[in-house]
This record gives C-alpha cells, structure tokens and sequence, in this order.
C-alpha cells in the first residue's frame, strides 16, 4: 500500500511524531524524498508490522529503496535498513548494504564455521532461489531489538513460494514441480555496523518450530530440495540416535499453518499473562493443571512428548537445585500473528553451576546460554497445549557449543551428552577432525565461546556513534534512552554524558568519562530486562524467572537513583556490597543444600537401617520356619520308619506261620489273639497238677486241638497264646488233657470266644518240645530272608534276560530292516538293469524293423520267451506289466507306448519321466539316472534357459547348465 506525501504529513502530525522533525532550536526541518520515505518506513513499522496488507499488489522481484535509510541507533531506523535488506533478497540484489567484514552464519554453522562476503555472494547466486520461486515472499514480522545489543536486530520469518523454476543444487538440477512451499517460523538475525550502518553478521536459516509447514522442519535451500522431491538425508539434519529412533518409531505429521483464525481467544496483554504464569510454574512442573491434558513439548531434536513424559523428564533434572543464580532473561513477549493462539519470547540464561546435576558434584562453571526463542500455545480456556524451546538463534554467543536448553547447560558445564544423541553425523565428524587438528592449528573445536560475548558486547558501551548520531538533538536522546535502557548497559550513561562534554571541550575530559564508568546502572538495566519491556510492569515481580525467583526491579529502582546521586567513589563501594551480597546469598543457599544433602543422607541412612532390621527379622523368621519344617520333617519320617517297623514284623510273623509245621505249639501273641499278655503276678490255678502248664481262656478248635493263653510252661511265657495239637477226648473245665504228642495242659474254668477263622490243620502231628520251636522260628526267618533275596535275584534276573531281549529284538529288526533296504536297493537295481534292458531291446527290435520289415508282427519279449522256453513247457502268451521302479509306486511303466516309438536320452543326461511344465519356467516329474537322486524321485528343476521346447523325447538346459532328458 503507498501513501501520498500529504497523508503521510498528516498522518505524522496526529500521531504527534511531529516533534521528530524539528531541530534543537525549534526551527522546522525542510522535507524532502529522503526524509519522507524514512518516516514511511517508520510509520508502517509501528503499527503495520503484524498487519497483512489485503490491497497490496503480489510483487515477482524485491523493489529495494533506491537510497537506504540514513543510519541510525533508533529502533525504527534499524528496523527500516532490516526490510530493505530483506527486499534485496539478503544483500543479493543490493551488495552495497553487505560491509567488507561481513559474515554468514547458517544452522550448518558449527560444521561448515561462517562465509564471507564474497562466499556469501557466490553461494547466493548458485543457488538462487528466485530463479526457482518467482513469488518468493518472506513474510517478515516481529522485528524487535536485542536486550543486549542495540545494534542487532531480531525477527521472524515464515517463508513462501511456488516452485516455477529450475532449482539448481550442487550435484543436479530439478525441474520445476509446481508445488507451494511452507517453510515453518524462521528465525532471522541482523546485526549492524554502528559507525557505517551496513549489515556486518546476518544469522537466518535457524528453524523455530520443526513441526509446523511442509518442508520437514527445513529452511533456505533444504526446504527448496524438499519441495522438489530431493530432500537432504535425515543423517545430514538429526542426530544419529534420533534417525534411529525414527526409524523404529511412529514418523510425527506436520502441523499445517492455521487460515481460519484471525483472532486471539484473549487479547495481547491476557495471552502474555498467561505464558508469565507458565513460566512462574516452572514450565508446569510445580503446576501441572496449567499443562492441558494433550500438551506437547517439541524441541529441535527431541518430542514431540507428552504430558506425563515431559513432567517426568523436565523434574528430573533439577536446574535451579543447580544452578542458584540461574538468570534467564525473558524478553520480547508477542503474539504470533499467524497463529493467534501462539505466545513467543526470547530468552538468553546465564548461570553458575555449584549444585548436583545430572549425578556430578558442583564444579563452579559458568553457563552462557546463546540467544534462544521459545513459544506456547494456549486453548480457548487459556491452558496450554504445546510448548516449544531450545531452538538457537544465533550460535556464535555462548558457550554451550552452539547447543540450546538442556543440552546447552549440560555442554557448558562440563557433563555433556553423547554426541550421537544431540549433534549430526556430519558435524561429529567435524569436530572430531577439528579435535585432531587442534594441537596443530591452535584452535579450540568451538569456534564460539565467552571471548565472542565479551567481543561483541564491548562495542555497545563506547558512546562515541550515539554521539554521532544523537549530538545536535538532546530530546531525541531521551527517547533513544528509553528503548536502550531495556538492553544495554551503556545507555544510562548518555544523559550525564553531554554537559561534562560541553563544560570540558578539550578532549582530554572524554577518557575519564569511560574510566569513571558509570556503568553500574548495568545492574539496573540488565536486571530490569528479563521479563517485562515495561519497568513498571507490576507482573515483573511474579514472573521474572523461569523458576518464579523474587524480581528485584523494584528494589534497583531506588538503587539506580541512589547511585546517580552518590559520587562515583561510593558506587564502587556499591557494587562490592551487591557482590558481597550475592556472595552472602550464594553462600547460604549452599549452606543450606548441604544441610538438605546431610539430611536427605541421615533419612536414608535411618531408612537403610530400618529395612536392615526388618530383613534380619525376615531372616529370623524364615530360619526358624525352615527348623519348624525339618524337625516336622524328622518326626515325619520317625513315624514312617516305626510303621515300616511295625509292617516288617507283621510280615516276618505272618512268614512264621506258613513256614511253622502243621500241628506244632506256636506263639499266636504277634496276632494279639487273647488280648494282650496275663499279668506276670497272676498264678497259675491250685487245682492244676505239678508241671502241668495251664490254659485259660481256652477254645477247642475244628482239629481237635486246643487255643488258650498258656501259664506254668519254661517253653512260653506267661500268658502268651497257644495252640496245642490235637487232644484225646473231649475237653472239658478243670481238666486235664492229652495231645496226640503226648503233651498234657491244664484247662482252667475261664474259656474263651472261638474267632471267625482259625488257624492249624486238620490232622494231627508230633510234639514240637519247646527249644526246637526257637530254632524253627530263626531258621524260618533265615529261610524266609533267603527266600526274599532268592525272589530278588530272580527278579534282577528277569529284568536282564527282558533287556537282553529287548535288545536282541531291536538288533533283529536293525537287521530285517537293513535286510530289507538291501534287498529294495538290489529291487530297484535290477529292475532299472531290466528297465534299460527291454529298452535296449525295444531299440535294437526298432532298429532292425527299418532295416528288414517282416509281413507278421512278431513281440520281441515273446521270442526271446520262446526261444529260451523248453520243448512242451507251458509259458505266458499273456503280456506281463513290469514292477513299478517308483519309490512310491507312483503309477506304472509306459509300455502301453511302441517300443519303436520311445526315444532314447543321451549319455550320462538324467531322465524326467511324467514331467509338467511350470508357470515359472522350471519341469516336474519323476527322475531317473541321476546320482544326486533316488531312482523315481519326484522333483523340480530351476527354472529353464529361454528358447527351449518343453516336450517328450527333447533335452533341456536349465540356466544353472543342467541338463534333463524329458521322457
């Protein structure tokens, strides 16, 4: 959209800039082109910057001004040189705005190191990228000042274009694909010469969101090769341990730029609000009910993670346990304009490491963080849904090697990660090169550390181009002082500077003024920067730091007064207070850590004790459970071995019995007959005779004889159970009776109940006296141990002859088997011996048919039978089908065919009988003649050499050059 030169004029005047156009004296400055199109630039840069331009007309080439705005330490001044840059595409069209000293830093910067002018140049022209996208359009916005350098200036690009072109790489040309590119938010840095104004470092190339666009993440050339279809190897972009997971992993879509939002759910200072209060929560981690349930963290490398893997990865490290005076130094808090739900700020940390990270002690480094972005993106109910960090916009500040968040901080203290899970191939290759040269080139592997800060921030204090610029005109230094104050040290030095100068117009007086340094409003400005751009932001107090530290910005303001009031001397004395201070504060939070690490040691110390105690108890326990068991055990087996007792007697006795002869006195006391034995006081009955042994309890038994417990005998104990043979006569109380043997017993008036079975026989036998009875028992149980080791070797016996058995049957069929192989193998030998006898036969009765046809059709396998039968002998006129030589006996012989009509193979070529062809060009069927095969086996060639016919009586070559014989 242009603007005539009268609404411009009046646009100016209501606005109330007019007082930028009148001199010191109060006189109005004469307008002219140069003057007009500088406040143009300065007019859409306040507040066109975020605005698309619906009337704006699509421009194929940049139209940069004729003449670059006049230089400048004025925000809107760099701003203005930082478009007309951009219009040139880069310093392309324009060198001129490109100084001698110029650099180039691209994402490649740690692996390739930086490009010169003309390097620049030459790369620019190869490429050229509007060659291939006519409608290239960088989409530029954000532009904004850094807190620590006013002469570099920061913005956002989100580039796009039509690929209508040829896109030239380094090793081929691609054709022209017609497809829109997308690139995601590109991060942009330009930093100025103060005395020249010319472009001296330009960093762009730096990818802030690799999720959002269609280019994979990629800016500049790759994202063009991507859109062509050639993109770079994912290798030469991530980190091997990344590549890796890729691959095994689920592939992350892209996130298309939202068309359809043109709102914020809240306004600016609302949204703002909300990612200070996220910050406050330690990213959520202190509170996670900011953190909406689908939240996800993306970084440059790592992510997307979810909520719970982001909580559980981000508390883990403990970043402010080590790092007390952590300052992250927010800034530059915006609204994304292309996507309304989307807040971004800049963030540049520093820090000392004197705790525990990551498992090692404090060692005292010092961490330099390089400028960095980060966004989030909130919902309509203002929780957040998507947080992005650690993507790096200009690695050449640091020391972190050129790493951004936690991988930075851990680089930068001494406790790096892998380099396999946090840098790609090609820069590890790189740096291991440069860390084999560097003994030799005296170059550290960074090419960036502490001395690049302190190089590229001493520029910014001397005063003498802001005397340049700003000299003739006091108020406007005022309203330089203003923006500057928020950046940079110097800035509050301006003021006091220009009547010392005007009082001492010798030049020996500006010296001192830097000596005296005035600087210490440093600490001011620098500790009123990190959150807030307003200083008297109240919500700068809440949200100063990433972990909600305490904001010091009310306390500086009286500070800052008081030192401008004091003498210089005093403020010397100041700053060592505010270092004591520190110093006092770092002192106690290490005092205190330690107490914390002591006690967090004495409560594990009791805790290790106390499971100690709880394991020995457990021990005790089990130890005496286990005693419990064996001697459960031990009383077990005790019982076991006392019924096995009892068993081996009971079966000893019972082996008594049958082995005792028939009609002979023998003790019944082992069957408990009777009951148990008499008591040893009882005597025997008066009435029984002198010598005569007593029987009471008696009962006469089917034989004749006489069962009692017996009393008075020296050959039985008393009251032991008995039986006599066989008595004379019948028994009766208080008598005395005879035994066929002779014996006599006393049968007392007590009788006993006859049991349910009974033991003796039926006929009659001699006494047994009492000794030989003794000796029957031990002989029968000798002859009864005899008998059981006689029926266990006569087991053992039997089990061997059954394995010699065994194994003789075994061995047997062993042999019928083998037997019967040989005999198949002789079988099959003799029928491919008659086989290719008849088939001699049938070629030789073939043969001769050509030579002498005869009238009458005469068999040759019936002559030869003729010839060779005996004079009357009865032979088969009937044809006989020969035995199948198949393995299987797969179907016959063809000898329904004629012999004449059978075609022979080659020699020493294997015959396929029964073959089939194969869709894949390989034969099947039955096999003969090979020394690989089995006679009859069926199989399937490889596959045939082309030009081949697959029919009976031909020879075919496969492509491995075997040859087959097809029957």
């Amino acid at each position: 959209m242009k603007f005539s030169k009268q609404t411009l004029t009046a646009t100016l005047f209501l606005a109330g800039s007019v007082s930028s156009f009148l001199s010191p004296n109060g006189q109005t400055k004469t307008f002219n082109r140069e003057t007009l199109t500088c406040t143009s630039s300065q007019l859409q840069a306040s507040f066109l910057d975020n605005l698309p331009n619906p009337f704006e007309t699509s421009q194929t080439t940049p139209r940069p001004p004729s003449t670059p705005p006049p230089v400048s330490n004025e925000p809107e001044a760099l701003f203005s040189r930082a478009r007309a840059i951009i219009a040139s595409d880069f310093g392309l069209a324009d060198p001129s705005f490109l100084s001698s000293d110029f650099k180039w830093v691209g994402p490649d910067y740690a692996k390739d190191g930086t490009l010169s002018k003309e390097e620049y140049l030459a790369a620019s022209k190869f490429f050229n990228l509007r060659q291939a996208f006519p409608d290239l359009d960088y989409r530029a916005h954000d532009f904004r000042l850094d807190p620590d350098d006013p002469f570099t200036v920061r913005l956002t690009a989100r580039t796009v274009g039509t690929m209508r072109g040829e896109l030239r790489l380094r090793s081929e040309s691609l054709e022209p694909t017609g497809v829109r590119m997308v690139c995601p938010p590109e991060a942009i840095s330009m930093t100025f010469d103060e005395t020249s104004g010319k472009l001296k470092k330009l960093c762009n190339g730096f990818t802030m969101d690799r999720l959002v666009g269609n280019t994979g993440g990629l800016c500049g050339v790759k994202a063009a090769a991507t859109v062509a279809g050639a993109p770079p190897s994912e290798w030469e972009v991530y980190p091997p341990a990344v590549v890796i997971g890729r691959f095994f992993g689920r592939s992350v879509k892209q996130l298309k730029e939202p068309n359809d939002v043109f709102l914020a759910p809240f306004p600016e200072t609302v949204m703002i609000q909300l990612a200070k209060g996220v910050l406050a929560g330690e990213l959520g981690t202190k509170d996670p009910d900011l953190l909406a349930e689908e939240f996800t963290f993306t970084g440059p490398v790592v992510g997307p993670l979810s909520k719970k893997q982001f909580l559980d990865a981000f508390s883990s490290f403990n970043i402010r346990d080590a790092f007390p005076d952590l300052q992250e130094n927010y800034s530059n808090f915006r609204v994304d304009p292309y996507d309304p739900y989307r807040v971004w700020y800049d963030v540049k940390s520093t820090g000392t490491r004197t705790g525990t990270i990551a498992g090692v002690e404090g060692n005292g480094a010092k961490y330099i963080g390089p400028p960095e972005v980060q966004s989030m993106t909130f919902d309509d109910d203002g929780f957040c849904t998507r947080l992005t960090a650690g993507a790096v916009m200009d690695p050449t500040y640091g020391n972190t090697g050129g790493l951004g968040g936690v991988f930075g901080i851990l680089y930068a203290t001494g406790v790096p990660l892998p380099a396999f899970s946090t840098r790609s191939l090609p820069e590890i290759l790189s740096r291991v090169q440069k860390s084999i040269l560097s003994p030799i080139s005296g170059k550290p592997v960074d090419d960036f550390g502490v001395e690049t800060i302190v190089e590229e921030t001493k520029p910014v204090p001397p005063p003498e181009p802001v005397k340049k610029i700003v000299e003739a005109p006091p108020k406007p230094v005022a309203e330089v002082a203003l923006p500057v104050k928020n950046v940079a040290p110097p800035k509050p030095v301006p003021p006091p500077m220009p009547p010392k100068e005007k009082k001492s117009v010798p030049k020996p007086k500006p010296p001192p003024a830097p000596v005296a340094k005035k600087v210490e409003p440093k600490t001011t400005v620098k500790k009123d920067v990190p959150i807030s751009d307003d200083p008297v932001d109240p919500v700068t107090d809440v949200f100063s730091n990433l972990f909600g530290a305490k904001s010091e910005s009310k306390d500086e303001v009286p500070k800052a007064k008081a030192s401008e009031k004091k003498p210089s001397p005093p403020k010397s004395n100041v700053v060592e207070e505010q270092k004591a201070a520190l110093k006092a504060a770092a002192e106690k939070r290490k005092k205190e850590a330690e107490e914390k690490k002591a006690a967090l040691a004495e409560k594990k110390r009791l805790e290790a004790e106390q499971k100690k105690a709880a394991l020995e108890a457990k021990k005790k326990e089990a130890e005496e459970k286990r005693l419990a068991a064996i001697a459960a055990n031990e009383a077990k087996k005790k019982e076991a071995m006392e019924k096995k007792a009892a068993a081996a007697k009971e079966t000893e006795a019972l082996g008594l019995l049958e082995t005792a002869k028939r009609g002979a006195t023998i003790s019944l006391g082992f069957l408990n007959f009777g009951g148990g034995k008499a008591d040893s006081s009882a005597s025997p009955s008066s009435k029984a005779p002198r010598g005569v042994p007593t029987l009471s309890k008696w009962y006469q038994n089917n034989d004749g004889s006489i069962t009692g417990l017996i009393s008075g005998s020296s050959s039985f104990s008393d009251g032991e159970s008995v039986t006599t043979s066989s008595i004379q006569g019948k028994p009766a109380v208080d008598t005395v009776v005879s035994t066929a043997s002779g014996s006599k017993y006393y049968l007392d008036s007590t009788t006993g109940s006859k049991p349910f079975f009974n033991f003796g026989g039926s006929k009659k036998a001699d006494p047994v006296p009492a000794a030989p009875a003794k000796s029957t028992a031990v002989d029968a149980k000798k002859a009864a141990a005899e008998a059981k080791k006689a029926a266990a070797e006569e087991k053992k016996a039997k089990l061997e002859a059954a394995k010699k058995a065994k194994e003789e049957e075994l061995a047997r069929k062993k042999a019928e088997l083998e037997a019967k192989k040989a005999k198949l193998a002789e079988e099959k030998k003799a029928a491919l011996e008659k086989k290719k006898q008849e088939a001699e036969e049938k070629r030789l009765a073939a043969q001769k048919k050509k030579a002498t046809p005869v009238s009458k059709k005469v068999d040759p396998k019936a002559a030869s039978i003729l010839a060779g039968a005996k004079k009357g002998g009865t032979i088969p006129l009937k044809k006989e089908e020969p035995k199948s030589a198949g393995l299987f006996a797969l179907g016959g012989s063809s000898q329904k065919k004629k012999a004449a009509s059978t075609p022979q193979p080659p020699k020493g070529v294997p015959v396929i009988n029964k073959f089939k062809a194969n869709r894949d060009g390989s034969v099947t069927g039955f096999i003969t003649g090979s020394p690989n095969f089995s006679e009859g086996e069926r199989v399937t060639t490889s596959k045939l050499a082309p030009n081949q016919t697959v029919e009976a009586g031909v020879v075919v070559t496969t492509v491995s050059g075997s040859k087959y014989f097809l029957l």
